[in-house]
């Protein structure tokens, strides 16, 4: 809002604002010349965001409201226009550091560094000059941010996020897409897990992290002189303390976001709370309010799966989910059904092996009423330990975009709609002996879940007229799966994300 208010005062114009609902209207009033080079400023002045959509520009017919040239000066952060912000981090520019003159109504407030005040640009200079040295000298640096207090390294030893020192080596290290890398760089900052090229595991030493972009004005000068170094990343760590610090309190916190298709995402958060049946529908309630009946998937891969319709704090599910998860039990009910016998001996000849490990199991029955717990099963059946993990670790290996289609059906059993797993099962079994590699089967049963979903949401606009589809659970915090969800979403239904994803584990 700062921003848009300093812009519009920048082309004398007078302007208000108001919030109705969910949309914010800025008023603006002044000259046909000024109001066009207003509307142009806007492109490189106001940042990308997360959560500001420029829906439209009209001309207003009816004025609420007494227009005015004030500004909001009195602030608690660094509302930097993207112009700004070149200018402050560039080291050739004549503006370089200075953060005091140069843009007007920005720093209201004292900066300190070990207890002196920087009130100049020459002392910023010195100051972040010597923060970047004593970072190449292995040392430790304790910040106040507008994210809390942080501590700042290059030992990536310990740290809680990575901040990449520009959008170039998150292109360079990582497998970003190019909606994670717009997300990162919108005004709110958001952290994103990201997988590491294969290429640099090794060197770096993991093979996924959370990233950040420089979210503080501060940090983007102190990332352009590493940059200028050769040095890729940062290492966060929240802490407690801090040698450089602001006089005012910041309350921005880190936040996770997964990022899908077409716009779409979602916040990481999850509750404090232990589950129970009251908890699981509290959970539900809490997240989604609606007049209407909506239709609910809960999904998670440590409690039981809810597919349901919620209206009035009531649950009425549409589709059970009860199956004995165990791998040897599995193939004796397969053993019953249409050419199991086959393709039971098929994979004893190509797997025999795992097909030992399999008939060495105890056949105490493990059942379920997770649809996710098929993920275990189905580790198993590919020669790892009952392990869903297993199957998520697999499928992020897989550089391709589409796999095979594994079975996710349904099966009437007594007038009921149950999740048929035997055909799971059969399906990964068929495409193993038909030699698919591992890699291709964990991305290939992680995209076809998403198919079943689409479907049963497809089922429940056809039997109960509902389009509006509430998804809740820490399956959705799995990139691959939020990914194809959002691109495969129908278009005419409407996606309703919670406010917690899940309880804690």
């Amino acid at each position: 809002m700062k921003i848009m208010q300093n812009t519009a005062s920048k082309y004398e114009l007078k302007h208000y604002d108001m919030v109705i609902n969910d949309e914010l209207l800025f008023f603006v009033n002044g000259s046909e010349e000024n109001l066009n080079d207003f509307a142009l400023a806007l492109q490189t002045e106001v940042p990308l965001s997360l959560y500001f959509i420029l829906k439209s520009v009209e001309v207003a017919k009816d004025m609420s409201k007494d227009y005015s040239n004030d500004i909001i000066k009195n602030t608690s952060t660094f509302d930097f226009s993207i112009n700004e912000i070149n200018e402050i981090k560039d080291l050739e520019s004549p503006n370089f550091c200075d953060i005091f003159n140069y843009p007007k109504f920005k720093v209201d407030f004292d900066i300190f560094y070990k207890d002196k005040k920087i009130d100049t640009r020459d002392i910023m200079q010195k100051v972040l000059f010597d923060i970047c040295n004593m970072l190449q000298n292995n040392e430790t640096i304790s910040l106040q941010t507008i994210k809390g207090r942080i501590s700042i390294s290059l030992n990536s030893d310990n740290f809680d996020y990575i901040m990449a020192n520009g959008m170039s080596n998150i292109a360079l290290y990582t497998r970003a897409s190019k909606d994670e890398m717009d997300a990162l760089a919108t005004f709110e900052k958001p952290c994103v897990s990201l997988l590491i090229k294969e290429l640099f595991v090794k060197d770096l030493g993991f093979k996924r992290a959370l990233f950040v972009l420089p979210y503080d004005i501060i940090l983007y000068i102190v990332a352009n002189i590493l940059l200028k170094k050769d040095i890729p990343f940062v290492y966060i760590k929240n802490t407690s303390n801090s040698t450089l610090t602001y006089d005012v309190p910041f309350k921005d916190n880190f936040f996770e976001i997964i990022v899908g298709n077409r716009g779409y995402f979602i916040h990481n958060n999850y509750i404090d709370s232990k589950e129970t049946e009251e908890t699981v529908c509290n959970l539900l309630d809490s997240n989604f309010i609606a007049e209407n009946a909506m239709f609910v998937s809960y999904l998670s891969t440590n409690h039981k799966t809810i597919f349901g319709k919620l209206y009035n704090n009531q649950i009425d599910p549409v589709l059970n989910i009860s199956f004995d998860k165990n791998p040897k039990n599995i193939l004796k009910e397969l053993l019953k059904r249409k050419n199991g016998d086959k393709l039971i001996n098929n994979f004893k000849k190509s797997f025999f092996d795992r097909f030992e490990r399999i008939e060495a199991l105890d056949d105490t029955p493990q059942q379920s009423n997770n649809i996710v717990d098929i993920l275990d099963s189905v580790s198993f059946i590919l020669g790892f330990e009952l392990d869903k993990n297993k199957i998520f670790e697999l499928a992020d290996l897989y550089l391709r975009d589409i796999g095979p289609k594994i079975d996710f059906k349904n099966i009437n059993i007594n007038g009921e709609i149950f999740y048929d797993h035997i055909l799971t099962i059969r399906s990964i079994m068929s495409f193993s002996i038909a030699g698919v590699e591992i890699e291709t089967l964990g991305y290939g049963v992680l995209e076809s879940l998403v198919d079943y979903l689409i479907l049963i949401f497809r089922d429940v606009d056809t039997n109960y007229s509902i389009k509006d589809i509430g998804i809740i659970g820490n399956m959705f915090a799995n990139k691959i799966i939020f990914d194809k969800l959002t691109k495969k979403f129908p278009l005419d239904f409407n996606l309703i994300f919670p406010n917690y994803l899940d309880f804690k584990s």
